[in-house]
């Protein structure tokens, strides 16, 4: 029979007795000690007994610092940590990390002590340990970023697959949004290993991302894809299931990469430009084929002065890119054409352009020195194709176009760029380049220029001046 005086009671309170013993009075000193010190207002008792315990944590923390900050910085600097071969005797990777760690650990005591005493499975160098820190300091990032698009409340979502290097299929995805610090943020959130790429598929990994990182679907204000029947579809495309979901989601097919295709499809549309460049990229691949030839063309290039007309005449100040342009002369080498971006591709055309007859001169070497028959071979069809007045006129009319189009697409691609400037620098750059179909512009950027190398003249302030050989097939006048 159970007796609540027993319990409470003044002689044989069993609260009462346990109250006044020492394991009641034992624990309520532990809690508060406890409680004291998550609290950060007293040392740990094993720190307060042992001083010695108390720096070996000190010390452990400061090692883990430094290896964190290696891998951190390495990943800043887009360094890649693993190696390839297997050190036997020193039972590691010869990967850079592992080199900065012990080449670092000279100038630090601790760090070095610890590498030489540590056990093999404690040094907290091996995959696992910079895997995890990369995965924490990734968490870390993508926090502050999803803080401050939740923060803003509305965004929109941007994706686009590819194929890795591993052949295994992944999606990119970002996310957009405005907020009081700044007009617009374009972040990366995370790569999506896809399965499959139908849209179904797509569209429930979207999904499931968004959900993962706590942004509300009724948020969403825009899509961002390629214009792929997969993503653009108006029935079943991912952005058409999505916006199923949220009607005021739209869809904005990247507006960079539609001029990409305009540019491209342009280009291949005319025979003339469509083979001037397929022989410019055979071309700069056969430049540095070898080193022979390699060493060849420097000697013909050296760091070159920038060529106003040939670069820049592109009517003015309205282009402001040829500033890019023209640090591509500080090159030594030719830079090969890009194969997916058809704006990049100006600055191939502009080396080309500026060094003429540098890479005419580099080819007849080639001929005369070059003990390959096949080389000899190639470097005389490459002087006969620059010879030829089609070739001659047809880069220079890549080239005067691109130039327009190339500051077009780097401000589309811009992550500060808005709607507004957007549209206002597509419809400058097409009345500019409507404006290009005539005599006279032909006549001054287009036919000068293609003469001028042709007859081997180096234009300066407007002047022609003759400084080389003539080329019969453009051989007319042309003043």
């Amino acid at each position: 029979m159970k007796v609540w005086k027993n319990a409470v009671g003044a002689k044989r309170g069993t609260f009462l007795i346990h109250q006044e013993s020492s394991g009641h009075k034992d624990a309520l000193l532990k809690s508060s000690n406890f409680l004291q010190i998550i609290e950060g207002g007293e040392k740990n008792i094993k720190c307060s007994i042992s001083k010695a315990y108390e720096d070996n944590i000190k010390k452990n923390q400061q090692i883990i610092l430094n290896i964190i900050d290696f891998i951190v910085v390495m990943g800043q600097r887009n360094i890649p940590l693993r190696g390839h071969n297997w050190d036997k005797d020193a039972k590691r990777e010869d990967g850079n990390f592992d080199f900065f760690v012990h080449w670092k650990a000279e100038d630090k005591p601790v760090l070095k002590k610890h590498l030489a005493t540590a056990a093999y499975n404690a040094k907290y160098l091996s995959p696992d340990i910079q895997n995890e820190v990369i995965a924490i300091a990734g968490d870390e990032v993508l926090k502050v970023i999803l803080s401050r698009a939740r923060c803003a409340k509305w965004f929109s979502i941007m994706a686009d697959e590819c194929t890795d290097v591993a052949n295994l299929e992944q999606m990119a995805v970002c996310i957009r949004f405005v907020d009081v610090k700044s007009i617009g943020n374009e972040d990366f959130i995370e790569f999506v290993p896809l399965d499959k790429v139908d849209a179904a598929s797509i569209s429930t990994a979207l999904l499931k991302i968004m959900e993962d990182c706590k942004l509300d679907l009724r948020n969403l204000r825009g899509q961002g894809y390629d214009g792929a029947r997969v993503m653009s579809g108006l029935k079943s495309g991912v952005s058409a299931r999505i916006k199923e979901l949220q009607p005021r989601a739209e869809y904005h097919h990247c507006r960079a990469h539609a001029l990409n295709l305009v540019i491209s499809s342009s280009c291949r549309s005319v025979d003339m430009i469509r083979t001037v460049f397929d022989d410019v990229n055979q071309l700069t691949w056969f430049l540095g084929g070898s080193p022979k030839r390699t060493a060849i063309l420097k000697r013909h290039l050296p760091d070159a002065k920038q060529v106003d007309y040939l670069v820049g005449d592109t009517d003015d100040e309205k282009v402001e890119s040829n500033i890019n342009i023209a640090n591509a002369f500080s090159k030594s080498l030719l830079p090969k054409l890009c194969e997916t971006r058809w704006s990049a591709r100006v600055d191939t055309l502009s080396v080309i352009l500026a060094k003429y007859k540098a890479v005419l001169a580099f080819l007849e070497d080639v001929r005369k020195e070059s003990t390959a028959t096949e080389a000899r071979t190639k470097a005389t069809a490459f002087i006969h194709m620059m010879e030829k007045s089609t070739f001659v006129v047809a880069i220079v009319i890549a080239h005067h176009i691109l130039s327009y189009t190339k500051p077009l697409s780097l401000a589309l691609q811009n992550a500060k760029c808005d709607v507004f400037k957007a549209f206002t620098d597509a419809q400058t750059c097409k009345k500019v380049v409507a404006a290009q179909r005539s005599d006279e512009v032909f006549n001054r950027c287009i036919w000068m220029k293609a003469a001028a190398i042709a007859e081997g003249i180096d234009i300066e302030h407007g002047k022609p001046r003759t400084v080389g050989r003539m080329l019969p097939s453009l051989s007319v006048p042309f003043y």
